[in-house]
């Protein structure tokens, strides 16, 4: 029994001095093809867009003949922000777009 032991406490050894060495030096996940620099960028700039898009929308929303077409339709103009809010990036940047034209 204690030879088996002795014996593969060897080959473990061995094993671990002749493959370790081999390993690549770098940490895990260093060699991304998107840098974390990169990413946070992104999301800046999309968080941007979106709060830029929502500023033209509320623009338009603020001025007197949208508040009478709110009001001649009895929306709730505090209903309508949450709702237009949850919309995804692209209807929010095609809502916002409209919102330029009609300015």
């Amino acid at each position: 029994m204690f030879s088996f032991c002795r014996r593969s406490l060897s080959v473990l050894l061995l094993f671990t001095l002749g493959v370790v060495p081999m390993l690549p030096q770098t940490a895990p996940g260093a060699d991304h093809v998107v840098s974390i620099g990169d990413i946070r960028e992104s999301i800046r700039d999309a968080a941007l867009t979106r709060q830029t898009n929502l500023a033209k929308i509320e623009k338009l929303l603020s001025t007197e003949p949208a508040k009478n077409v709110l009001k001649t339709a009895k929306l709730d103009s505090a209903q309508l922000t949450r709702a237009i809010s949850a919309l995804s990036d692209e209807e929010l940047s095609r809502l916002a777009i409209q919102s330029e034209r009609i300015q």
